[in-house]
């Protein structure tokens, strides 16, 4: 299903699949291999295919027909380069150092926004 959706907005968007490989920075190649159904793109280059043509990424898979963003995706797919490689890393660790991880940021999170400074600057 993704690979019809895909081919369908890009077409909406008057774009060659050598247009839209050099805005996502691949090949050609690998714009065709999806849109056969040959292969799938990553998620973080689903997420940015989603934002580029500002959809849902539960549109592109085909798991609704409304092409529209709800917010917790909005949100996901405002998230920088370098914030979805911490998720990417995050995600592939084992549990008992991923509760390890959060319980760090929300110390250091309480500690800055308990800070004095802080309160004034964001009063």
């Amino acid at each position: 299903m993704f690979y019809k959706i895909l081919k369908a907005e890009r077409m909406k968007k008057g774009l060659s699949q050598l247009a839209f490989a050099k805005i996502l920075g691949i090949s050609q190649q690998t714009i065709g291999s999806w849109e056969t159904g040959r292969t799938s793109p990553d998620l973080e280059t689903l997420i940015k295919i989603a934002s580029f043509f500002n959809v849902s990424t539960d549109y592109l898979l085909g798991v609704t027909d409304v092409p529209t963003k709800n917010n917790v995706q909005s949100n996901l797919i405002k998230l920088s380069d370098e914030e979805l490689q911490l998720i990417k890393k995050y995600r592939e660790l084992p549990l008992k150092a991923q509760k390890k991880i959060k319980f760090n940021i929300d110390i250091e999170h309480d500690d800055v926004i308990n800070t004095e400074d802080f309160k004034r600057k964001n009063a």
